[in-house]
């Protein structure tokens, strides 16, 4: 299959596999967004051993499929393993009889291999720092989704890990021009408005992507996966989160108080309307969120900790929350072509697209390689502004997300609004230098008594650049 993007991310699992050094690479990201393919492929007759974990099985379980996937590897039959050193030595020994070259061992769904009480991740420290690591033919692979666990067990290890892994990678959801490639390689076709719709619902996550089909609609392909009683995906949402953390219930609780705003929530409110204890408990189902890519926590320059706000950022979770979660008509989406609660609800969705594509707002900006402090701001009186680029050369883009299908025309009522949030911001941040009133909407900006009023337009075909 042909490789969508990526090309960064190929060239350096290239660039691992060339090294002359042991290589301890691993591999993380949001659950679905191709981690296993990107290695397979990126490798394609060139591992010597794979492995995936499984999920919710117990120690027995997970060393009767390792031996499974010993035999397979290796040619040969190996007893199974009572414990995981065993293991790993009789992998020690599968490597040990491969001819000369770079051995690429893929470990892949790496955190449900440390069931409770397995001694997994010893076995792990004793199979890299005792042998692979003095190696310079070994490339050891570990991927998972739990970038949770990636980052307690192996990136923070303070025991025999500490330090041992050389390289990290990862691997972010499609943007929309990715998502429009992933598309049109699999023969559907959609203008960029309805990519950015499909993209609305399910975000850059290449697997809900490859489901649609391509005779019918976006409307069509959402509701079938989402809506209908037996859709693909209408259990997703909760084996997203049940695979991911050992206990699901804080972390979905989470999500679902900060469904409730699009644009962020203080730590002290978030943990009121989600009913946690606002403690190291929450700070865990935070940290977790965060690094499994769910929520962004963000902080406006000059302003203390306990200031920041937390904001929803999965396109997925949020469509799921505001859309899917408690309706039982299966044709939810194509019966509401056109209606304005429609618009309004993919609106909200944009805004977090927009905050996903900041890399795309700047080049079109021209500012790509301006240093910017990027935030979204809440004022006293609780005017808020989207996205706040501020940048080194002294101006700052008040930007303001809007979707349409057509070009957006200024009203009085959003140019006042607008000034009197300028005004706020100018006062609140002690603004030096230019505001510029930045607009982001597909079609670009329409003719109109108050387009004066704004300095700058990013519009869909620049978002998909």
């Amino acid at each position: 299959m042909e490789v969508i993007g990526r090309r960064a991310e190929l060239a350096l699992l290239e660039d691992e596999y060339r090294s002359d050094k042991p290589g301890f690479l691993v591999v993380y990201g949001r659950r679905r967004v191709g981690k296993t393919f990107l290695v397979r492929e990126a490798f394609r007759g060139r591992l010597a051993f794979q492995h995936t974990g499984y999920a919710k099985v117990g120690t027995r379980q997970q060393l009767e499929r390792f031996n499974t996937s010993l035999e397979t590897w290796g040619g040969r039959a190996y007893p199974t393993a009572p414990d995981w050193f065993q293991a790993f030595d009789q992998l020690r020994d599968l490597i040990e009889r491969q001819p000369e070259g770079r051995k690429v061992i893929f470990l892949d769904e790496l955190p449900w291999l440390d069931t409770k009480g397995s001694d997994f991740l010893s076995a792990l420290e004793g199979f890299w720092n005792g042998w692979a690591a003095g190696r310079a033919d070994i490339l050891l692979i570990a991927c998972g989704s739990a970038t949770s666990w990636l980052a307690d067990k192996l990136f923070a290890n303070k025991d025999g890990l500490y330090n041992r892994v050389t390289r990290r990678m990862e691997l972010l959801p499609f943007t929309l021009g990715e998502c429009e490639q992933l598309l049109v390689s699999r023969g559907v076709k959609y203008d960029r408005l309805q990519v950015l719709e499909a993209y609305l619902v399910f975000g850059g996550v290449p697997y809900y992507l490859e489901l649609f089909q391509g005779a019918r609609s976006v409307a069509q392909n959402v509701d079938a996966l989402l809506f209908a009683r037996n859709g693909t995906l209408r259990g997703e949402f909760d084996l997203l989160y049940s695979t991911l953390f050992h206990r699901p219930e804080p972390y979905m609780r989470t999500v679902r108080a900060l469904a409730s705003t699009a644009r962020g929530m203080p730590r002290a409110n978030l943990a009121q309307a989600a009913g946690l204890s606002d403690g190291g408990g929450l700070t865990a189902v935070l940290d977790g969120l965060e690094q499994c890519g769910f929520i962004r926590r963000y902080l406006p320059p000059g302003r203390r900790s306990r200031d920041a706000l937390y904001q929803l950022v999965d396109q997925f979770t949020l469509f799921w929350l505001k859309c899917v979660e408690g309706s039982t008509n299966e044709s939810e989406w194509t019966s509401g072509l056109g209606t304005g609660e429609r618009h309004a609800r993919l609106g909200y969705a944009f805004e977090t697209a927009c905050l996903n594509h900041v890399a795309q707002v700047k080049a079109a900006l021209g500012i790509a390689g301006v240093a910017t402090e990027t935030y979204a701001w809440r004022g006293p009186s609780g005017a808020q502004i989207d996205l706040v680029l501020q940048r080194a050369d002294g101006i700052t883009n008040l930007c303001e997300c809007k979707l349409a299908a057509k070009p957006f025309t200024v009203s009085a009522d959003l140019a006042t609004r607008l000034r009197l949030r300028e005004a706020e911001f100018a006062e609140d941040r002690h603004a030096k230098g230019a505001l510029h009133q930045t607009l982001i909407t597909p079609m670009g900006l329409a003719q109109g008594s108050y387009r004066g009023d704004i300095q700058s337009v990013v519009t869909l075909d620049e978002l998909f650049a």
